[in-house]
């Protein structure tokens, strides 16, 4: 048990989003996603947000419109 890498420690993340609709309050997208071992946490984060927001776009939750240019 005092060999070296006898013991492993792991650091696991789960991840939870609701979006809500407020006028009706009710949930219109819940996603769970759980991850292990980062690299980075902000690194983790991030790419948890943009597969996040691609699959709202997949599945038409949001719409991909760019705003007017000014």
């Amino acid at each position: 048990m005092l060999t070296p890498g006898y013991y492993i420690s792991t650091t696991n993340f789960y991840w939870e989003a609701v979006l809500f609709e407020l006028v009706k309050e009710k949930p219109v997208y819940i996603v769970r996603t759980n991850s292990f071992d980062p690299a980075s946490t902000e690194r983790l984060a991030h790419e948890n947000g943009e597969l996040i927001i691609k699959d709202m776009m997949k599945k038409k939750i949001i719409l991909d419109q760019m705003p007017p240019e000014e």
